[in-house]
């Protein structure tokens, strides 16, 4: 089988619930939103086509500056609850230029590109940089300094898929059983992508959402369709192990010894 955590599952889903998740956390300011509402998404923001929004107008200014609040706005993008641990809104982050040059198709204008915004990687930077790490790895010293992100790579690397349904439906078909879980105040990868793309599969459900339950304690919500589930995790951000690891075993756990969540 297959399990995807906070994965990056619908490019166009992942922008327009993005905004929805901000809305919902009070981050979007009601009147602006109303308006927004009625301008860009014929009353409908749950099915508004956000990600569509590419021009100079309104709507696609709207879209850029809470995308751009998302990742530069002085909240931790990978778990909004946690700390921003280094200087916030000092460059603009490597994943809002991609997600920028993706939406609109043009190249974002910007020399300062950060690594990752909210995270300080030092340490971890300077451990795998060390000499006697690198000749422990096998690093030619041709290589190189390692670092957390890579605009080379981010240029260079041809994507093939934005939207991994037919790929997801071709893994079910083949037998396999699969699980999407989400920590639910992530908003790198938020747990409305991971349900409205579970939803959208088209998938026969079994049973509706409900919770469960670890060390007597709500973990989160999970629904189960025809040869998957999708799972929440309470209080997790984008790396679910690191911020709730007794939850991530368990749902981990149940998933690939067929249990009960």
């Amino acid at each position: 089988g297959f399990a995807i955590g906070n994965g990056c599952v619908s490019e166009n889903d992942g922008t327009d619930s993005l905004i929805n998740f901000e809305y919902a956390h009070g981050m979007i300011d009601d009147n602006k939103w109303q308006s927004i509402k009625s301008h860009c998404c014929q009353n409908d923001t749950d099915g508004c086509p956000f990600h569509s929004f590419n021009g100079l107008d309104t709507c696609s200014l709207f879209v850029e500056t809470s995308t751009l609040t998302a990742w530069n706005g002085g909240l931790n993008p990978y778990n909004m609850y946690d700390n921003c641990v280094n200087t916030p809104g000092a460059e603009i982050s490597t994943r809002f230029r991609l997600e920028y040059e993706q939406r609109t198709g043009k190249k974002f204008d910007s020399s300062q590109l950060s690594t990752v915004p909210c995270m300080n990687e030092t340490a971890v930077t300077v451990y795998l940089n060390r000499p006697d790490v690198r000749r422990a790895l096998g690093i030619p010293t041709t290589v190189g300094p390692w670092a957390i992100c890579s605009d080379v790579i981010s240029n260079t690397y041809k994507k093939q898929y934005g939207e991994m349904d037919t790929r997801v439906k071709n893994a079910l078909a083949q037998g396999l059983k699969g699980m999407i879980y989400s920590g639910d105040v992530d908003m790198a990868c938020n747990f409305l992508m991971g349900q409205r793309f579970s939803r959208k599969l088209g998938l026969k459900e079994i049973a509706a959402k409900k919770h469960y339950t670890v060390g007597g304690q709500i973990g989160g919500f999970y629904t189960h369709y025809d040869g998957l589930h999708f799972v929440t995790v309470r209080g997790a951000g984008h790396m679910v192990p690191t911020d709730k690891p007794a939850v991530a075993f368990h749902i981990i756990f149940s998933f690939l010894f067929d249990q009960k969540f």
